[in-house]
């Protein structure tokens, strides 16, 4: 494998580079939880013949919901000319939808970026459908309570602080200070040691 400029990588069948499995584009998308890396391999005809996901800050329950639904092998033989846009031509997840159209920006944009230096045309993705879910509601009542003046100073000054901090960093409530994940993280534990315990307990094989 030979890495070349951009985030792009060149799988060849041996080391004479004279036939190219794939291109690889490392791209992110935006998570819930924040960044996700993603590898996409393509190849000479500009097909998706491979994703691996490299990084990510999910919830593991959600982004274990996501490898579960099959998204990665529906989106693996889709063409860098698809639209890759959930509800559309990409069946989304349901509880996770942050996650999973985040997996698929960062294919969509990786199939388009190795196409391009295979010398293949691409064209702009077509704008993502509106979404509103639990972290628009969450702004709304946030800004409600602002202007409605129903908040103590701590509150005013903490939201005051959080929408300062979003000038400069992406979704730092999310990323940063939301308690969901490690609350979800804990019970995944705990569900996980009982359910150790409940096999030890009745000398049932681990699987």
């Amino acid at each position: 494998m030979a890495k070349i400029d951009g985030g792009l990588y060149s799988a060849w069948e041996d080391d004479t580079e004279t036939a190219l499995i794939a291109r690889i584009a490392i791209r992110t998308g935006d998570g819930y939880g924040g960044p996700l890396r993603t590898a996409v391999a393509v190849d000479p005809s500009g097909t998706v013949i491979g994703i691996a996901l490299a990084d990510d800050k999910e919830t593991p329950a959600w982004m274990e919901r996501v490898v579960e639904s099959g998204l990665i092998s529906r989106l693996v033989g889709k063409n860098h000319r698809d639209d890759f846009l959930l509800g559309a031509d990409v069946d989304g997840v349901t509880g996770a939808t942050y996650t999973a159209r985040a997996i698929a920006d960062a294919t969509a944009d990786g199939s388009r970026a190795a196409a391009d230096t295979l010398g293949l045309p691409t064209a702009d993705r077509p704008p993502p459908k509106i979404v509103f879910g639990i972290p628009e509601v969450v702004l709304i009542l946030l800004f409600g309570t602002l202007f409605e003046l129903l908040g103590s100073s701590i509150q005013f000054a903490a939201l005051g602080l959080v929408l300062i901090a979003a000038l400069f960093i992406k979704r730092p409530w999310c990323n940063y200070l939301c308690p969901i994940r490690p609350v979800v993280d804990l019970i995944r534990l705990l569900r996980n040691t009982v359910k150790e315990q409940w096999r030890k307990a009745t000398r049932q094989p681990a699987g």
